[in-house]
């Protein structure tokens, strides 16, 4: 009895494996693995498929061993600091000895390419479908800042004064009696275009953020003259009335105006949108700012009057803030080319200061007035342009085109027009400059 029950016991247990390993061999199982391999075999497989889902779904090393009572914000500084080449990758991967070794880098810093550094900001072309999808600081592809280092640059200006021409002289049959007329083109002084120069820097403080910090210089310079055909004379324009009559006569006459300003700012720029096709930041920041306009004119009269000369001096100086935003929107992928835009509202508070002063040569002073004026004045400037990068993104050279607008200023003309009114209200007017730009940028 004990003996059949033995080997029915035997031959139950032998079944059952043979039915396991049958049952395995049809999922799948190599041929020539016995019933236990083959269970092994399909136990190693179903979690390999696991491991697998959980490491595409984010989880990575992220499991916690069974009894792992280590607290989740030990456990994430854990994961963080470990190494990247640490990280599991699926099993389909595990024999691939490229990646298993480190090769695999998909960092966003620049990558030699023949033997030449080149950004990968400008190998990527669909990296982003969207605007808001690179918002990460260095995480590769798209998701960086396109403010990857700090650097300098300087500005080449060519510009010219508007609004801002003084007329001093028009040719005309007689002075101070009934019937007297112009008979020729009017002498005026008008600002000519004229260099400038503009300097800056930038400070990464952040991911996507900076500190930037700029100086603007400019000084136009500009004469004329005027003469009077054979049996004209001279009207002055500018002399205060009641100081010349009938008698005096000139044949001729100049002026010269000068016309200056001078700004200093910094901001703080931070990224508004980011993608990798375009980029826009948003800055405010303090600035202060100078104008200046200096004119003078000659009138040589014959004696017994003698010459007479007209001076006047506008200056504005001034502090306050500024906002404005500046981007770039790449054109031609992989070649470095954008466009790009700069728009700035400025508010300066500050004073004008004012002077008048008519001297002969005879007689000495004949007329002078000052006056100070507590204003705040707007500012405005755009850019426009194109620029280029270099493919290692450390040298970028733009050229545009600029307007930069003084409002509720006091110009030379209405400041002269005023003293000669006797009201000493010149008013508001906008002197605006505007003209090309050329830079050249380097980050370090």
């Amino acid at each position: 009895m004990r003996r059949v029950t033995f080997w029915g016991l035997v031959c139950l247990a032998a079944s059952l494996l043979a039915g396991q390993s049958a049952a395995t061999a049809g999922e799948g199982t190599p041929p020539g693995k016995s019933g236990l391999k083959a269970i092994f075999a399909k136990y190693e497989s179903e979690s390999d498929a696991e491991e697998d889902r959980d490491w595409l779904n984010g989880a990575g090393e992220d499991q916690v061993a069974d009894g792992d009572e280590s607290p989740a914000d030990e456990r994430d500084i854990d994961r963080e600091d470990a190494p990247a080449s640490r990280a599991r990758k699926p099993a389909a991967f595990r024999h691939n000895s490229a990646s298993d070794s480190g090769d695999d880098d998909t960092g966003d810093a620049a990558k030699k390419i023949d033997g030449e550094l080149v950004d990968p900001l400008l190998l990527s072309d669909d990296c982003c479908d969207t605007d808001d999808c690179c918002d990460s600081c260095g995480s590769g592809g798209c998701g960086r800042t396109p403010w990857r280092w700090s650097g300098l640059y300087g500005d080449f200006l060519w510009l010219q004064a508007r609004n801002a021409s003084v007329p001093f002289a028009v040719p005309q049959n007689g002075i101070g009696f009934a019937g007297a007329a112009p008979n020729g083109p009017v002498g005026s002084v008008i600002p000519v275009p004229r260099a400038g120069f503009r300097v800056g820097g930038a400070m990464m403080i952040g991911c996507a953020s900076r500190l930037t910090a700029s100086y603007t210089w400019f000084e136009s310079h500009t004469g004329a003259n005027v003469t009077v055909p054979p049996g004209g004379v001279v009207n002055p324009l500018t002399m205060f009335p009641g100081t010349f009559n009938a008698g005096f006569s000139a044949e001729r006459s100049s002026a010269a105006h000068d016309l200056a300003f001078q700004l200093a700012d910094t901001n703080y720029e931070t990224l508004f949108i980011n993608s990798d096709r375009r980029w826009i930041g948003l800055m405010g920041g303090a600035v202060y700012g100078q104008l200046r306009q200096d004119f003078w004119a000659l009138y040589p009269f014959s004696p017994p009057d003698g010459p007479t000369r007209v001076g006047t001096r506008v200056d504005f100086y001034g502090a306050g803030i500024q906002l404005g935003l500046e981007g770039e929107q790449r054109v031609w992928q992989g070649r470095g080319f954008c466009v790009y835009g700069r728009g700035m509202s400025r508010f300066l508070s500050g004073q004008f200061r004012s002077s008048y002063l008519q001297t002969n040569e005879f007689n000495g002073v004949e007329a002078t007035v000052a006056i100070k004026d507590a204003r705040i004045v707007p500012l405005l400037d755009l850019e426009l342009g194109v620029s280029w990068i270099s493919p290692s993104a450390r040298f970028r050279l733009y050229g545009g085109y600029m307007v930069n607008s003084w409002f509720n200023s006091i110009s030379t003309a209405s400041w002269i027009g005023s003293v000669q009114n006797s009201t000493f209200l010149p008013g508001s007017h906008a002197i605006t400059f505007d003209g090309l730009v050329a830079r050249a940028q380097i980050a370090f």
